[in-house]
C-alpha cells in the first residue's frame, strides 16, 4: 500500500514495496523498599529495512553526476540518469531545481535505546521534589542511497533529519502548598554534532555544531477544582541558536543559518 501511494504521488512506476526486519525489547522497573518512588523503563530497538522508500538526496544526485566516487559517471555524460535530474534555469542556463522522486534506496540500518527514569522525594514540609529524565541513545544509523552504493554512516550528523549520538530531556519539579503549587525546570540537551555534509563527503570543510543546552521554567497553581493558573518562560537563559552549515573555507555563506527543528530561534519568551 505504501509503495502504491508513492507511485501515485511521484509517478515512479519502478518503486517497489520496502521490507523490514525489526525487533524491540522493553522493560519497566520499580525501586524496592525505600526506593519505591524510583521508576525506570528501557526500550531497545533494531530496524533493518531493505529497499527503503525515500526521496533521493539532491546532494547524492550531484555527486553521482559529477563522478565524485570516480566510477558513477567517469565520462561526465550529460545523458547520465542523475545528470538528467538536475534542472536548468531557462533564462540563465544556471543550475536550478533537482528532481527528488521517491525511489527504492538500498538498506537502512538503525538501532538504539531509550531510557527513562522517574524519581520523587517526599519532603518534611508536605511538598515533594522530583526528577524525570529521558535519554535516547543512538547506536547505529547507516543508509545506502542505492542498492549498489556503500553504506553512509549518518550517526552523529545532521543528515536524515538529524541523527544525534544521544538526546537528553530532564524535568526538575517541586510541589508545595499542599500539592496546589508547582515549579518545574526543564533542561533540554543536545550533544555536539557533525554537519550533514559529513555523511555525504569525507572529509568536508563544513563545520559541525557545538553542544546545546536550553532551559525553560514553568509554574502552576490550583485555585480550586475548576480553576488553575499556569505560566512559564521558554529559553530562560536566552540561549542563541548555534550556526549550522558554517563553511569558512568557502566564504562562510551559511554563517547566519541554523536548524529551527532542534534549536530555538525565538530567544527568551513567555
Amino acid at each position: 500500500t505504501v509503495a502504491l501511494l508513492h507511485k501515485t504521488i511521484n509517478c515512479n512506476p519502478l518503486v517497489q514495496a520496502e521490507r523490514a526486519d525489526t525487533w524491540t525489547f522493553g522493560a519497566v522497573f520499580s525501586g524496592p523498599g525505600n526506593f519505591e518512588n524510583l521508576q525506570a523503563s528501557i526500550d531497545m530497538y533494531n530496524i533493518d529495512i531493505t529497499d527503503a522508500i525515500s526521496t533521493i538526496s539532491p546532494v547524492f544526485v550531484y555527486s553521482q553526476c559529477f563522478n565524485a566516487d570516480g566510477a558513477s559517471n567517469p565520462t561526465y555524460d550529460v545523458n547520465d540518469e542523475y545528470c538528467q535530474m538536475i534542472g536548468r534555469n531557462f533564462n540563465t542556463g544556471e543550475r536550478d531545481t533537482v528532481q527528488a522522486p521517491f525511489v527504492n534506496q538500498g538498506t537502512l540500518k538503525t538501532s538504539g535505546v531509550d531510557l527513562q527514569v522517574n524519581w520523587a522525594l517526599d519532603l518534611d514540609n508536605g511538598g515533594s521534589f522530583s526528577i524525570n529524565s529521558l535519554v535516547s541513545v543512538l547506536n547505529e544509523y547507516k543508509l545506502q542511497d542505492s542498492p549498489t552504493e556503500q553504506f553512509r554512516n549518518i550517526k552523529g550528523t545532521l543528515a536524515e533529519g538529524g541523527q544525534y549520538d544521544y538526546r537528553l530531556n530532564t524535568t526538575f519539579g517541586y510541589n508545595f502548598g499542599g500539592g496546589k503549587a508547582n515549579v518545574n525546570l526543564v533542561w533540554y540537551h543536545l550533544p555536539e554534532v557533525e554537519d550533514a555534509a559529513r555523511a555525504l563527503t569525507t572529509p568536508t570543510t563544513v563545520l559541525g555544531v557545538e553542544s546545546y543546552n536550553r532551559f525553560s521554567l514553568f509554574a502552576g497553581y490550583q485555585i480550586n477544582d475548576r480553576m488553575s493558573l499556569r505560566g512559564g518562560i521558554d529559553n530562560l537563559l536566552d540561549e542563541a541558536p548555534p550556526i549550522v552549515g558554517s563553511n569558512p573555507a568557502a566564504g562562510d555563506r551559511n554563517a547566519d543559518n541554523t536548524n529551527a527543528q532542534y534549536y530555538d530561534i525565538l530567544g527568551r519568551h513567555a
